[in-house]
């Protein structure tokens, strides 16, 4: 995905930007693709495969993110929890103002908290109704 706010902050960092309880469920879940130019390189897939790893999302480094799931809905989640990520991010460090960062430990706790839920489970179907209400076409 493309989306503004995230590709500025994929292009600052490498670190992963976690800064508020949203994006704990991605703590240690987070890979990095270095920018090869236009992905028509049939050789970076592997490498992309590799930089995922077991993750579930990659920043895709001056392209975009890249996210995946068990399903459709756990897969929309993980891009709609890292595009948060990154927008609190751009935000937070443009305002200047001095960031207090939770610890690691408490990010992996947050993060083990997280596992106790299927991303996607509840939502998905939620979606699914809200696009069936306001145009069914998209089935077609």
């Amino acid at each position: 995905l493309h989306y503004p706010l995230r590709r500025q902050r994929q292009m600052c960092i490498r670190d992963s930007p976690h800064l508020v309880q949203d994006s704990s469920m991605l703590y240690g879940k987070v890979g990095y693709h270095e920018w090869e130019g236009l992905s028509i390189n049939k050789d970076e897939r592997v490498r992309i495969a590799e930089n995922m790893g077991d993750n579930k999302v990659l920043i895709m480094k001056n392209h975009g993110l890249l996210t995946v799931g068990a399903t459709a809905g756990e897969a929309f989640m993980n891009m709609y929890y890292a595009i948060r990520m990154c927008e609190v991010a751009v935000q937070a460090t443009s305002s200047g103002l001095p960031l207090e960062r939770a610890t690691e430990e408490m990010w992996k706790l947050s993060q083990k908290q997280y596992d106790l839920f299927s991303p996607g489970l509840n939502e998905w179907p939620a979606l699914l109704r809200r696009c069936d209400a306001k145009d069914p076409s998209y089935k077609e």
